[in-house]
């Protein structure tokens, strides 16, 4: 007898164990979790019945099979540059909250700033069948990394990349607006003498800012 759950060993449900417990067709029930049209309608009723018998059994539609049929994996891979820096730990955090709010999971990565670390990890996120790969932090020194992870066939997206790279869809914060923006504050509250502190960033963005 066959024994499902999400507890460790035992048998993961499957889409005919859920037509069997609703009492209709594995395709009625690929239709009905897949949220697709469909040319004749399925009754609400049948719809509620499908719902209670995956929920009772706690199906899980794979998300690889979901990828085979185009629908899409709805994962999304994370490669960071510095995992350990607050400001990127923050932006994390914002990521995936968005990204569940938008049915995605998050798969994410560490570089820790070495690219041979980084490169492996593409191939990690792209066997995953991740949609898409957003690179957080600067790689404007690593070529490598950076023709690694272009090479891929998935959508990449550079979050705080300092100097755009060519190829490269990125996303930065407006650093010489923010500047201003703080000096602007300060020289309201009437300080003249004021000093720039740079912490060795990579990249461009310290020079915009200066």
């Amino acid at each position: 007898m066959r024994r499902h759950g999400g507890e460790a060993g035992l048998i993961p449900p499957t889409l005919k164990d859920v037509s069997q417990l609703a009492g209709v067709s594995q395709s009625t029930v690929s239709r009905v979790l897949s949220g697709a049209d469909t040319i004749v309608p399925i009754a609400p009723e049948t719809r509620d019945r499908v719902m209670r018998a995956a929920e009772t059994l706690r199906y899980r539609p794979h998300p690889l099979a979901r990828g085979l049929r185009g629908a899409g994996t709805a994962l999304l891979g994370l490669i960071v540059r510095d995992i350990a820096d607050p400001f990127f730990t923050a932006m994390l955090k914002g990521i995936a909250q968005e990204a569940r709010r938008r049915g995605y999971n998050v798969v994410l990565g560490d570089a820790r700033s070495s690219a041979e670390e980084a490169q492996a990890l593409t191939q990690i996120l792209e066997v995953r069948h991740c949609e898409a790969i957003l690179l957080v932090g600067d790689v404007a020194d690593e070529p490598r990394l950076l023709a690694d992870l272009t090479g891929t066939h998935m959508t990449l997206v550079g979050l705080c990349q300092g100097t755009r790279a060519p190829g490269l869809l990125t996303v930065n914060a407006d650093g010489a607006r923010g500047a201003r923006l703080a000096l602007d504050h300060l020289y309201a509250l009437g300080h003249r003498r004021i000093a720039l502190i740079d912490a060795g960033w990579i990249g461009d963005a310290a020079p915009r800012r200066a």
